[in-house]
């Protein structure tokens, strides 16, 4: 009996001492490299989904540089795990090469969101970890660097027994997931530790010395490369074949094979080639399964962060115990959570098509004042329908009043059409073109621009507790009003302090009234007459407005007509 009892008090134990406010300490016997080890935890925050752990631990390989020795890493914990539940998956988080770890950590929070622990692991020189000179030090050193690529290896390898060490997660259920930079060391890593069950790299490949040789980021490292002399350079290239992916890919190829490994590129990627990617995916016999991303490159693929974030979250989801499958614990919406809806649904109608059908549909009404100029009104109504009749014939329908514009009608349905002043409609039917794309004169890196940043926007708003570092929200909610978000932003670089007010429907998450300010500048009052994702929209709609004068017209000048305005628009806007 005594036998029976002694480990299930000592994992009661572990878990009451990891949820403690204080620092504690834990031991960790079994490793990748037979040396057992502590680490200190520290609980930095609760949120409505998950707690949020510091965790530090020493790093199996030592530099020179004493900050370098310690691992730190960030534990999101999911709500509600009980000492008896069934255990879950955990997944490790790599970063990017830059530094920023807000992907890494947007991830993690989503994760954990989803009932999934993640550890966002520091990679070696960064964070607390970093030395004078920061992330210049390393790739302006080859030798610095060629240490960083084993000890960042060993520190995922480490990271795998913290995991595997908690009574919350299935030893045999040890996800990884790396962005860039983490996506390529995580794929040595992962072909390095078969516990690794599961892996999803994210704008990675194999060849480090082509990434090198290509990527504008390495430009210090390809340039101190280039200076060494030839015996030198060899123990260099000697070093990056060791830890480069295509030298480990074949242990990594069964686990491939089994459905468990993902790879999400851009099609168009300036820092890790094309050719980059194919050779680890053939190496992983996943040539043929690797998520493309046409058309956009490394940095632009934030165009389509909501669906990358869609692709983790079913990844690594489907190992969830059933019992833990919808096990997050229902609550009232908090003001992040609120404002959130409303970027995600605003995000929406650029980032993602509606059904074959529907059409996303914003109405607004607007009063702009700015502090020494009169004031401005205007309305605009936006329908976007689905383009199911072919890829190149995208429907919409733009029309209201316009400052500097006045009158704006046009859209694209069977053929594009505009309005004018003098009730006449102008429709493409002369010289028809198969494209019917109708931006296809637009300007493409304005166009990419803006699917950039809703796509950042959508992701953002699939985490609330991320906004709440850009900005301080306040519940304003009361009889007379109803239910309302007061927030600031004060902390995004070069803008000043902007005051925002949002006034709901009695849903609580479509805004009815948006009243933006900023002190000594302007005021705006944003009437929100319609904000409907994926609502029943009838083909008619689409059309050119019926009793009016028509004049036939090529259909590429309107399709330039259609570029010209929003080119318009956007200087306007700037």
């Amino acid at each position: 009996m005594k036998k029976k009892i002694l480990p299930i008090f000592i994992m009661l134990l572990t878990v009451t001492a990891f949820s403690a406010e204080t620092p504690s300490q834990q031991m960790v016997g079994n490793t990748f490299n037979n040396q057992p080890f502590s680490y200190n935890v520290t609980k930095i925050k609760d949120t409505s989904d998950y707690t949020l752990y510091q965790i530090t631990y020493p790093s199996p390989l030592k530099s020179i540089h004493e900050n370098n020795n310690t691992v730190y890493a960030e534990y999101y914990l999911p709500k509600d795990i009980k000492p008896d539940a069934p255990k879950r998956p955990g997944v490790i988080v790599l970063h990017i090469l830059g530094g920023n770890f807000e992907l890494a950590r947007l991830s993690s929070r989503l994760l954990a969101g989803e009932g999934i622990p993640a550890i966002m692991m520091k990679m070696p020189y960064y964070g607390e970890r970093s030395i004078k000179g920061g992330r210049s030090a390393v790739m302006s050193n080859p030798e610095l660097f060629c240490q960083f690529l084993p000890q960042a290896i060993a520190d995922i390898r480490r990271t795998v027994d913290f995991l595997q060490s908690r009574p919350e997660i299935s030893k045999d259920r040890v996800g990884l997931m790396g962005i860039s930079l983490g996506g390529i060391i995580g794929s040595t890593a992962a072909a390095e530790d078969q516990r690794i069950y599961k892996s999803l790299f994210i704008l990675g490949g194999g060849n480090l010395k082509k990434i090198i040789t290509n990527a504008r980021e390495a430009r210090q490292l390809r340039e101190m490369l280039d200076k060494l002399p030839q015996e030198r350079r060899q123990k260099i290239e000697a070093c990056l074949d060791a830890s480069d992916p295509l030298t480990n890919a074949g242990k990594l190829r069964s686990r491939a094979q089994a459905g468990n490994v993902m790879m999400i590129n851009a099609g168009s990627d300036e820092v890790v080639p094309k050719e980059c990617t194919l050779q680890l995916a053939q190496q992983l016999g996943l040539e043929n399964k690797v998520i493309w991303k046409n058309g956009l490159g490394h940095y632009t693929a934030m165009a389509v962060l909501p669906q990358i974030m869609d692709s983790i979250k079913d990844f690594f989801a489907a190992d969830l115990p059933p019992q833990a499958q919808n096990e997050q614990p229902e609550h009232n919406l908090n003001p992040a959570e609120r404002i959130a809806a409303v970027m995600k649904a605003l995000g929406q109608i650029i980032t993602f098509e509606p059904e074959e059908g529907h059409g996303h549909i914003l109405d607004l009404s607007a009063i702009f004042t700015p502090q020494k100029s009169k004031k401005i009104t205007g309305s605009l109504q936006f329908i976007r329908g689905s383009s199911h009749t072919g890829p190149d014939n995208e429907r919409f329908r733009l029309e209201g009043q316009v400052p500097l514009l006045k009158n704006v009608m046009m859209g694209n349905g069977e053929y594009p059409w505009l309005g004018s002043v003098k009730d006449i409609v102008f429709a493409g039917t002369d010289e028809p073109d198969n494209n019917k794309s109708p931006l296809k004169f637009a300007d493409p890196g304005l166009l990419l621009k803006l699917k950039v940043i809703a796509g950042a926007v959508s992701g953002m708003a699939m985490v609330p507790d991320m906004l709440k570092q850009y900005a301080d929200f306040t519940d304003i909610s009361n009889p007379e009003n109803g239910i309302a978000i007061e927030f600031t932003l004060t902390k995004l670089k070069n803008l000043n302090t902007i005051n925002i007010k949002v006034f709901f429907k009695e849903d609580g998450i479509t805004p009815n009234l948006i009243i933006i300010s900023q002190p000594e500048k302007f005021n705006a009052e944003i009437t929100v007459n319609q904000l409907s994702v994926n609502a029943t929209v009838p083909d008619e709609v689409f059309s050119a407005p019926t009793g009016v004068k028509v004049k036939s017209v090529n259909q590429n000048d309107i399709y330039r007509m259609f570029a010209a305005i929003v080119n318009f628009l956007q200087e306007t806007l700037k």
